[in-house]
């Protein structure tokens, strides 16, 4: 998920994240992110996500970090 520059920091990606889990019954939500990505992953870590781990998606990519959603959990 990406969100242009200037529509950053108005709720546009947790609207976005709201839409795209909707009604989704899977038991969890798995994402990877770069490490690098501090604001993007303190906006996942908002909305519940907690890092179990970090993979190399496919070969040649850099290490990301393996973040997971657990929607039965309530944020904190």
């Amino acid at each position: 998920m990406a969100v242009r520059p200037r529509w950053r920091r108005q709720g546009a990606a947790t609207r976005m994240h709201r839409v795209l889990i909707e009604g989704v019954d899977n038991a969890r939500v798995m994402l990877n992110t770069r490490p690098e990505a501090t604001a993007a992953q303190a906006s996942y870590r908002a909305w519940g996500y907690t890092r179990v781990g970090s993979a190399i998606p496919w070969e040649g990519a850099a290490r990301h970090d393996v973040m997971l959603l657990d929607p039965a959990r309530p944020v904190a």
